[in-house]
């Protein structure tokens, strides 16, 4: 019996042997793959790309299983990996140093992408399952630091008894069908335990770089800007802008709508519509408090109705979609309802007859403690078609009081109090990039107590204060950045002198008499974040507010034309 046994062994480390040491010249040569083959792109591009190889010099063997032996080998040629360095080096004690897998696992198990399978052992000719192999792409993609969008929402998986996954393998598989390497079968199976063929592993690669190529996928970019019916704005500039979001209209948990502001829509869009026929109009809903709005959305009867009530007064302006400014939710409202309430806007919205594609996005807080208050964003994210962040409120860290850049683009001295940072964390979440807006605060938060004399008045002990603001459109007269950037003593502007953080990349302004700090978005922090918005493929940038943007002059008393500056900066691959 022992006998018969290590020749089996033999027989398989031979037949994997010739797995990945044969070669096929091209796919053509290979006479049990044809067009017709299931995977056959997949195995063409494998092929083609020199990650498999034939079992001999005219087969593939798709039905073939796969080994971990092999995969271990499949993703460090993949990888592009250098395996001479890990040549003699024995990773696992059933791993010979002569054999021909012995390097690629050496690696694997170096890089955190495969690690054995207990006492010290790797198992070479294991049979690798669904749900490893998820596992192993999720390692993968770690050790890289590639984060793939989140394409699938989550899914109630319908496998059932010993075809239920290990609770070892539960990310792995939640990280494998969002993203599309390992997609579900009609029944929302996902077959954990079923054992992976080469024709999967090649399909499997093949999902996972298409995944990876859509992160560079080119992205509409949008500029949206929110325009404050109480105000006016000169709008020409609004040839630069995508989108209005149309506020206030506050909606309160008892059902009621403040709709007073409504009757100046209609001249807003016959004004706007000269200068941009094709400008959307969305309804921006803030909310009273998150406690007081989730009053109307405690069961799916109170979410129909509150959509209802906003769909109306889209039918009634021809508008063109809904923005929920859910900004601080209390944690207890189920996310379910949140979801509902979403898809019941779309559904409504479409249900008008009107052909509109219409836009249902969501406004939320930036910062990462704002990432708690949602269970999970990359699931979110299915229910809306994009999301503005709020990368602009005055952050104050532990330990408080303390002030901090007002919509700082990159962090200073607190980790994960920057704009950057929430593109980070969304990134990590899965979020589709498309759908991540970054927001541009066009106006000051104040601080007052400031202990510090001098013209300086950032990272040190203040408290905030709630003075009215002062907008973009009169503190950018205050700023010549000529005698900024040369360090020249700048004359002070109601007492207030400037200063630029080149680490935040944000602008703030200090009075050392009334000992009073503020800050807020300008011209350089706009175009940094336009930056960002290039260099990670992102869907555009939000403003706060087009109100009290547009129009605003320099300190020589030129228009500033912000909005024209920013298409400019979005359409630049080299910003």
């Amino acid at each position: 019996m022992n006998k018969i046994i290590s020749f089996i062994l033999v027989i398989t480390t031979l037949m994997s042997c010739m797995i990945f040491s044969s070669s096929a010249a091209k796919i053509g040569d290979l006479k049990d793959i044809n067009e017709n083959t299931e995977n056959y792109e997949a195995i063409k591009w494998v092929v083609d790309n020199g990650y498999m190889q034939g079992t001999s010099g005219d087969e593939f063997s798709p039905d073939m299983t796969l080994t971990r032996a092999q995969f271990a080998t499949l993703i460090a040629r993949y990888a592009g990996a250098e395996l001479t360095s890990y040549e003699g080096e024995r990773a696992f004690s059933d791993v010979p140093v002569s054999s021909w897998y012995a390097s690629a696992c050496a690696w694997a198990k170096d890089k955190g992408i495969m690690n054995g399978t207990g006492d010290g052992r790797f198992s070479p000719h294991s049979i690798i399952t669904r749900q490893e192999i998820a596992i192993l792409f999720k390692n993968y993609a770690d050790f890289t630091g590639t984060m793939l969008e989140k394409l699938v929402p989550e899914t109630r998986l319908m496998d059932r008894g010993s075809n239920k996954a290990a609770s070892w393998a539960k990310d792995g598989i939640s990280f494998a069908y969002k993203t599309l390497i390992l997609p579900l079968d009609e029944n929302d199976c996902f077959a954990p335990t079923h054992k992976m063929t080469r024709s999967d592993a090649a399909a499997a690669l093949y999902a996972f770089q298409n995944a990876v190529d859509r992160i560079h996928e080119k992205r509409e970019k949008k500029v949206v800007a929110y325009y404050n019916l109480d105000g006016y704005a000169n709008h020409k500039e609004l040839k630069d802008v995508d989108i209005l979001n149309v506020h206030p209209i506050k909606a309160y948990g008892d059902g009621y709508i403040d709709q007073s502001k409504l009757n100046k829509i209609e001249t807003l869009k016959t004004s706007a519509l000269q200068y941009n026929p094709d400008l959307k109009f969305v309804l921006t809903i803030p909310v009273n408090s998150g406690a007081d709005i989730e009053k109307w959305m405690d069961s799916y009867a109170d979410c129909d109705d509150f959509a209802d009530a906003a769909v109306d007064i889209v039918r009634r302006y021809d508008l063109d979609g809904v923005d929920f400014d859910y900004e601080f939710p209390t944690g207890n409202l189920p996310q379910k309802n949140l979801h509902y309430f979403l898809d019941a806007l779309r559904e409504k919205m479409n249900a008008l007859g009107t052909g509109k594609d219409y836009i249902v996005s969501m406004a939320i807080a930036g910062g990462s403690w704002s990432f708690t208050l949602f269970q999970d964003l990359g699931e979110l994210q299915h229910h809306l078609d994009y999301f503005n962040f709020m990368d602009y409120d005055l952050r104050s860290e532990a330990p408080w009081p303390t002030t901090y850049n007002h919509c700082a683009p990159y962090d200073s001295i607190y980790p994960n109090a920057s704009t950057y940072s929430d593109v980070v964390l969304s990134l990590e979440a899965g979020v589709q990039r498309e759908k991540i807006i970054l927001g541009c605060g066009m106006y000051t938060q104040d601080w007052d107590s400031v202990a510090t004399s001098s013209t300086v008045g950032i990272y040190v002990s203040a408290h905030p204060n709630n003075a009215a603001p002062t907008y973009y459109n009169v503190y950018r007269n205050w700023v010549n950045y000529d005698m900024l950037d040369a360090g020249t003593p700048m004359p002070s502007n109601n007492g207030y002198y400037p200063h630029w953080d080149d680490t935040a990349k944000a602008l703030s302004f200090y009075n050392p008499h009334t000992r009073k700090f503020m800050s807020g978005d300008d011209d350089r922090s706009v175009e940094e974040k336009c930056k960002m918005v290039v260099a990670d493929n992102l869907g555009g940038l939000m403003f706060f507010d087009y109100t009290f943007t547009a129009g605003a002059r320099d300190w020589l008393g030129m228009e500033v034309k912000l909005f024209e500056k920013t298409q400019s900066w979005l359409q630049n691959e080299n910003t």
